[in-house]
């Protein structure tokens, strides 16, 4: 009894002491130091880890890990006060990359690189929070596991 006793002390301890750091090293919203690039270009990039990759409801890997990187650029191609507050422009890629069976340890090739897709958006902005925007993507493979497929999606929005 008298074990158990240090050891839930133990664990109390350090679950303070946890608790303890990460509200010590939490970033203060208040101190968010300015924005180093206000202007018209925006870059965003992103690398993702997971175990299952599902696409409109299709599972696309059974085993092994899937790793996503993307890099996208914004442009801010207008900003007005009339009708039409602002258009921008995205460019970017997203890309999927597999060890199990529909990438490296697949029997057709072993290549790791699963999916390649590029897509563009013009998007306009207009005054009382209403968007348009068209994104044109083409989703590729470049392990050859699937065919070339190329897409015009179109999006309105309202605030």
């Amino acid at each position: 009894m008298r074990l158990m006793s240090r050891v839930q002390k133990h664990a109390l301890a350090l679950a303070m002491a946890t608790c303890a750091l990460l509200l010590a090293t939490a970033p203060a919203r208040a101190q968010a130091p300015p924005d180093p690039n206000p202007g018209a270009l925006t870059v965003t990039g992103s690398f993702d880890f997971l175990n299952q990759y599902m696409f409109r409801g299709i599972r696309q890997n059974s085993t092994g890990v899937a790793m996503w990187p993307a890099l996208d650029l914004g442009f801010g191609a207008y900003s007005g006060d009339g009708a039409l507050k602002g258009v921008g422009v995205n460019i970017g890629t997203w890309n999927s990359l597999h060890t199990g069976d529909t990438g490296s340890d697949n029997a057709l090739n072993g290549k790791l690189w699963y999916e390649s897709d590029f897509y563009t958006t013009l998007a306009f902005g207009f005054g009382g929070g209403a968007s348009v925007s068209v994104t044109y993507t083409a989703y590729t493979s470049p392990n050859t596991l699937f065919s070339t497929v190329k897409e015009v999606s179109f999006k309105l929005g309202a605030d």
